[in-house]
């Protein structure tokens, strides 16, 4: 990485890190750039996050890719709730490339004057992680590329694609023959 990018990296990594601050995202410097990791062990987010459902452990990997261009790979891991205390399963489960996970829980009860009342009220999202690194970069003008993980999906799809429409057209081509 030469100096203008590890300029512009270090310039990202503190306006995240800025823009982080109060959030349960934890910010943390990785070769080529940083990692804004979701913070499951922390007492102040984890009721939130247990009652609504998480149960992934969520880090975006922000990496400089040239001059003024970055990546961001999401990487989730499966999570086991044990004891009131977030660990990571053993098991390995990993996801990497751009992930969208939503979870959320509305609770409601009587109140003292036997009138509903909303108890828990909660939702989370990982694009909000995402956004923090979005709206930071923007604002140094920086512009955002797929990693390679998301490049190659998009090339297998796009084989594949191609691959069922040649498929369809023989099928096609081999019933208007008769030969079906």
């Amino acid at each position: 990485m030469n100096q203008s990018q590890h300029d512009a990296a270090s310039a990202l990594e503190d306006a995240v890190r800025a823009a982080s601050d109060g959030t349960p995202y934890q910010v943390a410097s990785a070769d080529g750039g940083f990692d804004v990791v979701l913070d499951l062990a922390d007492a102040q987010w984890w009721g939130a996050f247990n009652r609504a459902g998480l149960r992934k452990s969520f880090t975006h990997e922000v990496r400089l890719r040239g001059e003024g261009r970055y990546t961001i790979t999401d990487v989730a891991r499966e999570v086991e709730w044990i004891a009131g205390t977030p660990r990571i399963a053993a098991s390995g489960t990993v996801e990497r490339g751009r992930i969208h996970k939503v979870g959320f829980e509305k609770t409601y009860a009587l109140d003292d004057d036997l009138r509903p009342a909303e108890v828990v009220s909660y939702s989370f999202s990982s694009g909000t992680g995402r956004r923090l690194i979005e709206d930071a970069a923007e604002g140094l003008g920086l512009r955002q590329q797929m990693p390679i993980e998301q490049r190659m999906a998009l090339g297998v799809a796009i084989l594949a694609g191609g691959g069922l429409l040649v498929a369809g057209v023989i099928l096609l081509i081999l019933w208007l023959a008769g030969s079906l």
